[in-house]
């Protein structure tokens, strides 16, 4: 960092300290003198955007937030929303070093000129603002990912930086799962832990679920623990060796607790992450992995209807739309009820399109109504109100949120970032990589994304919720194609001055004049 550069953030931080402790003195308002104490950790940080970095991608799947935080604002959205602003300056001083990415770059942007129309157009639902609507939130979620992209290729990490990095979003992602356990086997007595992690509301659902025995409790936050077992296990255990034993091991738990929230589209969404890997690393003839693929999932399916009825509710409700089989009516009934209310969903969704054309050109937009919404709050948590999820944009579909929200322009952009972007990584991964960390890293992250992209078109997704969250893992796969790109430039130079040396011929040596003669 030159001297220009540190001197303009420390003239804008004394300037922004002391207008903020002015500006709480005198209107009483302590919170600001709270965001004002705060500015010292933000200039360490920015003095350590590699640091900045490492806690946004370690953060991601943590739920920390910090006590004080509006809203649904977590850990990691700070500390991406300070690495963009540290690569907006870096852009402003130094645009040289900046590597650009002019096509993916000019995508990106068409996306944030379209979510801004529709933003002015339909309200940005910040209340703080004076909008009357609710939802500004969604789309703060949304820009960050995509500002967090836009600036992937700003720092570039270290092969270490990056296993503390992936340790981190491994290790931190069983948080909210270890919360939630907590929560339920106290009966709420340690709701304190809910200062530091953020509390969903699908917690609150599996906690009345559990208080009043009502029989199927779904521990959604399982999730998150199943996750961070996949990628510990393929990143840092590997199938070699007596590893494998500990590798299945972990598997089997990750399915394990994924089958405890009961969520139909997660556990497929892991198995089709499995699927992908063996299909890109088996060395065998496609046809051959496809007939062993096939033989293998009738072999589990045999397993899971012979023994389903004995398997807890969350994981019958898990498996019970498989024909025929046999599972509790709980379960079975439980299943069914959200199958017709995401149908019901989904027709009205159309309904909308039919009866409000404009919402193709422009969108409807991501706000609501809480008044509205107030009016809706009809029966016990859980129960299932479709129009609910009608005024709360909440499509359960990933094409249909998006074109629904933000118009058929919003369809074809966002989904062409998606196609363009897992098009691109894919042509990575058989690419030469300089560091094989960093190609596993790729690896693993790239196929579970894309397993996640056909998720979010085929089964299920929303725009502010699913999609943000799969941006990011592009952002941090890129991260990691770039920090590669510079290890092997760093190798190339290397080599370069090596070769150089050793064709640079030896100096002759000149000898005393009393020695010539005996030469």
């Amino acid at each position: 960092m030159n001297r220009l550069h540190t001197f303009l953030i420390y003239m804008v931080s004394m300037i922004l300290v002391s207008f903020l402790v002015w500006f709480s003195l005198s209107r009483s308002d302590y919170r600001v003198l709270a965001f004002a104490a705060c500015i010292p950790f933000a200039l360490y940080f920015m003095n350590r955007p590699d640091t900045v970095l490492i806690l946004a991608v370690g953060l991601m799947y943590s739920g920390v937030s910090f006590p004080g935080l509006p809203g649904a604002l977590m850990a990691y959205h700070l500390f991406v929303l300070l690495y963009i602003g540290l690569w907006v300056l870096a852009v402003a001083l130094r645009p040289q070093q900046i590597e650009s990415r002019k096509f993916y770059a000019g995508i990106l942007m068409l996306f944030l000129i379209n979510i801004a129309l529709v933003m002015y157009w339909r309200g940005a639902g910040f209340r703080f603002l004076g909008d009357r609507d609710w939802g500004g939130f969604r789309y703060v979620q949304i820009l960050l990912a995509l500002g967090f992209l836009l600036s992937s290729s700003y720092i570039k990490l270290t092969v270490r930086q990056w296993k503390i990095a992936m340790l981190l979003l491994s290790g931190l992602a069983m948080l909210p799962s270890l919360a939630e356990f907590l929560l339920l086997i106290s009966r709420g007595r340690l709701y304190h832990l809910y200062y530091v992690v953020r509390l969903r509301s699908l917690t609150l659902t599996a906690f009345v679920a559990s208080e009043d025995e009502l029989g199927l409790v779904r521990f959604y936050s399982a999730r998150s623990a199943g996750t961070a077992l996949m990628m510990l296990a393929f990143m840092f255990v590997g199938f070699r060796g007596l590893r494998k034993y500990l590798f299945c091991a972990m598997m089997a738990l990750s399915f394990g607790f994924i089958a405890f929230t009961g969520h139909r589209a997660s556990i497929l969404e892991l198995a089709a992450f499995v699927w992908l890997y063996g299909f890109v690393n088996v060395r065998i003839s496609y046809l051959n992995y496809i007939l062993t693929s096939l033989l293998g999932l009738v072999l589990v399916l045999m397993v899971v209807y012979a023994t389903a009825v004995h398997f807890p509710l969350p994981v019958q409700r898990a498996v019970s739309f498989l024909p025929n089989i046999q599972v509790d009516s709980v379960a079975r009934d439980n299943a069914m009820e959200t199958l017709e209310w995401r149908l019901n969903l989904w027709k009205e969704g159309w309904n909308e399109l039919r009866n409000n054309p404009d919402y193709w050109v422009i969108g409807k937009g991501y706000t609501f109504s809480n008044e509205e919404m107030d009016a809706l709050r009809l029966g016990r948590p859980g129960e299932y109100n479709y129009w609910w999820a009608v005024i709360n944009t909440t499509y359960h579909n990933g094409p249909l949120s998006l074109l629904i929200g933000l118009g058929l322009s919003g369809l074809i952009i966002g989904s062409l970032i998606l196609v363009a972007f897992s098009r691109r990584h894919y042509r990575f991964l058989k690419g030469h990589w300089e560091s094989p960390r960093l190609k596993q890293f790729f690896h693993i992250l790239c196929l579970y994304n894309l397993a996640s992209i056909f998720v979010f078109f085929v089964i299920y997704g929303d725009a502010f919720n699913n999609y943000p969250v799969i941006i990011y893992r592009v952002a941090i796969l890129e991260a990691i194609y770039f920090s590669d790109r510079k290890l092997k430039r760093d190798a190339t130079r290397q080599a370069e001055v090596t070769t150089q040396e050793a064709e640079e011929p030896m100096p002759r040596m000149s000898l005393p004049p009393r020695f010539r003669s005996h030469v």
